[in-house]
């Protein structure tokens, strides 16, 4: 079984993880995209939505593909959320048969070199790595890191945006799904 990982504080979920998604389970052949909100992010800031209020937002969004599946795995457990971890976690749930994609944006590729237990991370996956504008690969990748281009164009939204638009008074409309915009609403989120 060929299962795609998509990683990220999803604070909030937009079209822009969607459509990483959907392409990545497409050009790879996955049978599966699996969704999972970071917990503690370890290279990012604090987020400003809850664990709990993520993770809702991940299931609307991904409501109705049937490729797609969300773990709160991450959320639930104590301390920082780290790759390995969690890719050792899906390894033992989903066995040895299967094999993990995992799939990151240019910018979180950058700082690969960085990541905790990389050398053994890189064992268990393949990195799929979708583009950004002006987003370069690290100069000097880690050894047996193995990694696949994304091949899509550059949609540029971001939570940040998403987040700044709120707090602004500004419309989501698009940029997020329907259903997550409704959520962010109905809780008062980003104001």
């Amino acid at each position: 079984m060929n299962i795609g990982i998509l990683g990220g504080t999803f604070d909030p979920i937009h079209a822009g993880h969607l459509v990483v998604a959907e392409t990545a389970r497409e050009s790879l052949g996955l049978e599966k995209v699996l969704f999972v909100p970071a917990g503690v992010p370890v290279h990012r800031g604090l987020t400003e939505a809850s664990g709990e209020d993520r993770y809702r937002m991940v299931l609307l969004a991904i409501e109705g593909n049937p490729r797609f599946a969300a773990s709160d795995f991450e959320i639930r457990r104590q301390g920082p959320s780290f790759s390995y971890e969690t890719i050792r976690h899906f390894s033992e749930q989903y066995g040895s048969e299967a094999k993990f994609y995992l799939i990151l944006g240019a910018d979180a590729f950058q700082e690969i070199g960085t990541w905790y237990k990389i050398n053994s991370l890189a064992r268990l996956v393949t990195f799929v790595v979708a583009g950004r504008e002006h987003a370069r690969h690290p100069e000097n990748l880690p050894e047996g890191v193995k990694f696949q281009e994304l091949a899509m164009g550059f949609f540029s939204v971001s939570g940040h945006d998403v987040r700044q638009r709120m707090k602004e008074g500004g419309s989501i409309r698009y940029l997020v799904s329907e259903p997550v915009r409704q959520y962010i609403i109905e809780h008062d989120l980003y104001r």
